[in-house]
Parts: structure tokens; sequence; C-alpha cells
């Protein structure tokens, strides 16, 4: 057996290019494709009551987000070059009647800071992106139910990435942290994992905060695709399709339409996990579109007749 080492082997090779410099040093200077643009989604947002702006106000101003102008610049100044939208998720309010009807007209809540001309930032009330069933049981105040909905908000491109009133970008960033065509999205996983072999029970709803909710999903996913152990979902922006996010969560239809149904948290003991369900719904498909494909490849292939020569 001859052996020859890498050195050896790529010694008379030479690079040029963009390839010299990847190899070499892991800097890519290659052709770029277009970046996928990516509507950013805030499911719900802190408010303007003076106590609050008091109380944040050293925070803001001291804080490593702002720009040299002391400006809240995070979203744009970080992703704006693949950022194709941000959309803010509200509630509805009837606004008292001005012409002596019994009944006023519903208007949502918007921003004070906000301008009528930045087309770039939609205000969206529950009433537009809500299914026309589920829109029945509005308004809700319950961040599960909205999050169940997301996938019903106006979007030209399909690619959303969710975020809460905690939840900032502090680093530049590309869209292929968050999705690319190749990988698909980022899906971030905590240590923790749930493998519920039978129903929750009461003991089960009572456990501390998110608990519930991925002892319950861990229960339906393992009846759909079999059980094994499933990890939740870190607390952080979450980068979802909505054509997977429709499918993952349409898939369960009583379970859906029961947590659409909820006003506030706790009404009943489970809700669908909007996060955790479709990040592992993702995984499950994938999953069975590779054993798919394998058993088909299986399939087609010849078994050699005994005693017959084996092809070069």
């Amino acid at each position: 057996m001859i052996v020859v080492s890498i050195e050896e082997s790529v010694q008379d090779v030479v690079l040029e290019g963009w390839e010299d410099t990847w190899v070499a040093k892991a800097r890519y200077q290659g052709p770029h494709l277009p970046e996928p643009k990516i509507d950013f989604v805030y499911n719900w947002v802190n408010g303007s009551q003076p106590e609050l702006i008091a109380t944040m106000r050293p925070y803001d101003i001291n804080s490593s987000l702002n720009d040299e102008e002391g400006i809240w610049l995070a979203v744009e100044l970080y992703a704006g070059t693949f950022l194709n939208r941000v959309q803010i998720l509200v509630n509805a309010y009837e606004k008292s009647p001005t012409d002596g009807s019994a009944v006023g007209k519903m208007g949502k809540q918007s921003p004070y800071w906000l301008r009528g001309d930045a087309h770039q930032v939609q205000v969206l009330s529950q009433e537009e992106f809500f299914g026309p069933e589920e829109r029945k049981c509005l308004p809700t105040f319950d961040s599960l139910t909205i999050e169940n909905q997301l996938y019903n908000t106006k979007s030209d491109t399909g690619r959303l990435f969710a975020l809460s009133d905690d939840m900032i970008l502090g680093k530049p960033h590309s869209a292929s942290d968050l999705y690319s065509p190749l990988f698909g999205p980022t899906l971030g996983f905590k240590d923790n994992t749930y493998n519920t072999l039978s129903p929750p029970t009461e003991k089960d709803a009572e456990r501390f905060g998110e608990k519930p909710f991925l002892i319950y999903i861990s229960w339906l996913l393992n009846r759909r695709f079999g059980a094994r152990k499933r990890k939740g979902q870190v607390h952080f922006g979450h980068s979802l399709s909505q054509v997977v996010m429709r499918e993952a969560i349409t898939s369960f239809p009583g379970p859906a339409f029961r947590s659409a149904a909820q006003r506030f948290r706790g009404e009943t003991d489970f809700q669908i996990y909007s996060w955790n369900i479709a990040f592992h719904y993702a995984v499950e498909r994938h999953r069975e579109a590779l054993l798919y494909t394998a058993g088909r490849h299986a399939g087609t292939r010849k078994t050699p007749t005994p005693g017959a020569p084996r092809p070069n």
C-alpha cells in the first residue's frame, strides 16, 4: 500500500481566483447570489405609557444598540440589506362614534412615533391576519394564540423572522444567518428534551412557563411521526416559512382551532406552541423525504443472480 500525504498530493496544484483565498484564508470573494428578502414581524411591542417611557429611557440612552445620534435603528442598521418590511401586530379597538350612532368603527393601535408614509413598516390588527373562523374569537390577549396565525400575515416573500418586544439585533447580519435557499431556516434549540408517551395530565398543565406547551407538542408530534426526544426551541427570533408553518399547524386542526379560540393564556390546559411545532415539523418532514428517497432507491436496485459475475 502506498501512502501519500495531502501536502504531497497538492503541492503542484495552483489555485487561481476566489478559490485560492477561500481554501487558504477562509475568505469567500467569489460570485454572490441575490440575498433573499425577509419580513421582520414583531408579535407584540411595548406600550407608550409615560411611566414605562420614563423607566426605560435611561437604558435606551446607554444602550450599545444606538447609533451616534442615539436613534434606535437595530433592524434597519443590522439587517437593512435583506429586510423586506417590518410588520407590527397590534390589537384592534372600537372607536367612539362621532355621528351619534350606537356602534363605533373599529380602529387599530398605532405607535405615536410611526410616520404615516412609512411604507416599509406595516401595522396589522388581529382582524387583518387571523383566519375567517379564528377571527370570530377576537379579540385575544394570548401571545400563543396570536403566534398561531402568523402564517396569514401579508407577505410577498413567504419568509418571516418573528420577534417579541425583548428581542433585537445587536450585530450586522446577512440573510444566511436566518435563512438560505440551500440550507433553509436557522433552527435554534435548547438542551432540554421532551418525549411525551402518554396524554398530558393536569399536573403537566401546572408546570412552569412554556413546559406545558412543550409537553403537549411532544405528544402531538409523537403520535404523528413516532416517539423520540425533541428539544425545546431557544428564546430569540424565529425564522419561519409561512407555507411550512401553515402545514404544521393545520395538520392538527382540532388542537389548532381550540388554541386559536383562547383569549387569555391558561383558559384551557394546553395550546399549540407555534415555534416548537413549526421547527420540529420541518425536521420530521425532511426526515420523511430522506426515508422515502432511500426506500425508493433501494427498491430499484436489482438483486444479482447467484453465481453471476459482478460488474466492475
